[in-house]
């Protein structure tokens, strides 16, 4: 008779000496993790298919993890990292990345778990509790691991998952600058590969997100949403402005992760506070904008946060920027339209009813003559 039927026989197992779970696709395990009923299913089918290479295994005081390659549809097959954990509790939870595209909790990690347990089926893991000793109040247990659960969530690429979240800004289609965040896959070696995906900040609400995404980023990711969307973009970035954008600069940038223009686009980082001037700029075809213009840093541009910051793209900063005028009315003049040659005297004549004298440059009238000359 096989040795874990006979400790059933015997009666109550002895403390630290009870099986690892789960057996089957249908343990209580699986349910506290992200697995669906198509990748239970399935991965019980790889499973059975022998589709399973078995790697590295480490086991701990009440934990095991392991490593393994599962054969799908790719060749090669999937990279597994799997871990199953029993809480003070005593209740035993599930759970993996994979370098499939589902990423977190599919169904080679559900192949990989049921093919270390069929065959191990005698395995245990050793827990510090003795008979005697009283459970925790089932408060306190869930107390417990939900920290657990936080703190896992809190680490760089936590659990250890393929997958890794960017920060990329962007001029929007209305040219102010947007913010997008991007999803990415990543090799065994940490390095990035395939194409990167816009990632719905709606994910930061739900209530099983992502698990490759740390406590940080899903608190990122749901401040976005109070921001409009800059559409005309496949990624349908957010519009970065006002005092929840300059709000949330400084923790983007603490990151690493943020980006200008693309994935693989100049990295951005904390850069010192610089001075604006205010000034319209005006095109060749004669229309012009409000701005700022920045000393040193022609590049450089504006973010309508209150208050201001620049983005300097050519090195790499974002940083504060300091203006003798107001913050709110700076960031309704930058938000402005473009004024066109036709429209140039009579929004300067308005702005000039409108502002006390000396708060703020007007756009420049045009001459008739240079006026019918652009036009």
């Amino acid at each position: 008779m096989p040795p874990s039927r006979q400790r059933k026989a015997e009666g109550p197992e002895p403390a630290g000496q009870r099986p690892i779970l789960p057996l089957n696709v249908t343990d209580d395990a699986f349910s506290r993790g992200d697995f669906t009923v198509r990748s239970l299913t399935a991965g019980q089918a790889y499973q059975r298919q022998e589709r399973v290479r078995l790697g590295a295994i480490a086991s701990g005081a009440a934990q095991i993890s392991l490593k393994a390659v599962v054969h799908g549809t790719r060749p090669g097959g999937y990279e597994i990292h799997a871990r199953l954990a029993r809480l003070p509790s005593g209740q035993v939870i599930a759970g993996g990345s994979c370098s499939c595209p589902v990423g977190v909790d599919c169904k080679h990690v559900v192949a990989a778990i049921l093919d270390w347990r069929v065959k191990n089926a005698d395995a245990i893991v050793e827990t510090a509790p003795t008979q005697n000793e009283t459970p925790l109040p089932p408060a306190a247990t869930e107390w417990l691991g939900a920290i657990d659960a936080h703190i896992a969530r809190s680490r760089p690429n936590a659990g250890g998952a393929r997958r890794r979240l960017y920060y990329v800004f962007e001029r929007g289609a209305d040219g102010a600058i947007a913010l997008c965040p991007y999803a990415v896959d990543l090799d065994s070696e940490g390095q990035r590969k395939g194409e990167a995906k816009p990632c719905d900040c709606n994910v930061a609400t739900s209530r099983t997100p992502p698990k490759f995404l740390s406590a940080k980023d899903l608190s990122i990711l749901a401040a976005l949403l109070r921001f409009p969307i800059s559409y005309g973009s496949a990624g349908q970035p957010r519009r970065f402005a006002g005092r929840d954008g300059a709000m949330l600069v400084g923790e983007i940038l603490a990151s690493g992760r943020a980006r200008w223009g693309a994935i693989d686009g100049p990295a951005l980082k904390s850069g010192p506070a610089c001075v604006g001037a205010p000034e319209w700029r005006i095109d060749e075809a004669g229309v012009q904008r409000f701005s700022l213009a920045v000393a040193e840093r022609s590049a450089a541009m504006i973010m309508a946060t209150q208050p201001l910051y620049y983005l300097d793209p050519a090195l790499g900063e974002v940083g504060r920027l300091e203006t003798p005028m107001d913050d709110g009315l700076l960031a309704r003049l930058l938000a402005g339209p473009a004024i066109g040659p036709a429209d140039a005297a009579r929004v300067a004549a308005k702005l000039g009813e409108i502002l006390p004298s000396g708060t703020a440059p007007i756009p420049r009238a045009m001459p008739e003559p240079l006026r019918r000359a652009i036009e």
